[in-house]
């Protein structure tokens, strides 16, 4: 829904969002959310951020119980750089504050969080294990992960904070309506 999540609405939201968790226009914000912290890679995210410099933060939305993930931000000593925020109602208002959002799943058939970043010309670092490689022109609105460790995904995260504009860079990102008419073309085709 390119008029729920685009560019203007960042625009208005992106102060509110870095405020909640206490960062500076001069901060990295890195976005990460899910229901299933342990399909989609937090735990090789969490290792990643700590190879990251100090300017680098991670916001961790959604999740079931973060309990683990949270003895494990302890134990990097990244307590001042991860902030867990829970469930999110207004994800227009989370893609709002981030510089990148990263997708490391282990599987994903699509991962609706990546279109919707970049509608949001939010650059995206996506594993090759999901379906939403595919509307990510690599290097160009995000990284397409072909390895899943911890240095793979830092250097992914820092090639992609450089990258700008991601969603006039996203040629795959269409209206509901575009879809549905590709969809009429393909059965009277």
């Amino acid at each position: 829904d390119i008029e729920k999540y685009n560019p203007d609405i960042k625009t208005k939201y992106r102060h509110s969002m870095r405020e909640h968790v206490n960062l500076s226009e001069s901060d990295i914000l890195v976005g990460f959310c899910s229901t299933n912290f342990e399909r989609k890679g937090l735990d090789n995210l969490l290792e990643a951020m700590s190879l990251l410099p100090a300017d680098f933060h991670l916001a961790v939305a959604g999740g079931r119980s973060s309990e683990k993930y949270e003895a494990l931000v302890e134990h990097l000593q990244l307590k001042n750089r991860v902030h867990f925020i829970g469930k999110i109602d207004n994800m227009p208002w989370f893609y709002s504050g981030l510089d990148v959002l990263a997708h490391p799943s282990y599987h994903d058939t699509f991962a609706n969080v990546v279109s919707e970043a970049l509608a949001m010309d939010v650059p995206v670092v996506v594993s090759k294990l999901t379906g939403a490689k595919d509307i990510v022109a690599d290097g160009e609105n995000g990284c397409i992960l072909h390895n899943l460790s911890p240095e793979a995904i830092a250097e992914a995260i820092k090639r992609a904070v450089q990258l700008q504009d991601a969603r006039g860079k996203s040629t795959h990102l269409l209206t509901d309506e575009d879809v549905f008419n590709q969809y009429l073309e393909l059965l009277y085709s």
